[in-house]
């Protein structure tokens, strides 16, 4: 169980400081910048060549809402594998515990803790579509 709760402190740690502290820093573009500057200039330039890779910058598909579904999305992705994972490692632990109860004591809470993770993942990603698709959307 110390481990579990050391891996989930680490993912929690490693989060915060990618949201916080690594994305702090970075601007939004803005519209306001008049023409003919250096910095319109600039993004023009940037535009042309996304276009030229094959990627769409208008605002319906490079919005603020889709990208946070693109990360919740990813990171319950991530929480998907991680569960899997500890199924996984549990089952062997029980599997080779050779009738030792307290391997397969320790085994049970881990398939436990990882039900428990999955069902706040799921429930998490079912109240994000909601409030996503209900309020903001407004489907």
């Amino acid at each position: 169980m110390k481990i579990f709760l050391k891996i989930t402190f680490s993912i929690i740690t490693c989060l915060f400081l990618f949201f916080f502290l690594i994305t702090a820093p970075l601007k939004a573009q803005t519209s306001d910048v008049p023409t003919g500057t250096s910095d319109n200039q600039m993004m023009n330039k940037l535009e042309n060549i996304a276009h030229e890779g094959g990627y769409v910058t208008d605002d319906q598909t490079a919005s603020a809402p889709r990208i946070v579904g693109l990360m919740i999305r990813a990171f319950t992705s991530i929480l998907g594998v991680i569960f899997v994972i500890l199924i996984v490692i549990a089952g062997f632990n029980w599997m080779t515990s050779s009738g030792n109860e307290e391997k397969i004591t320790k085994a049970k809470e881990t398939i436990k803790a990882a039900v428990i993770g999955l069902v706040f993942t799921l429930s998490a990603w079912a109240i994000w579509k909601f409030i996503f698709e209900r309020l903001i959307v407004g489907k």
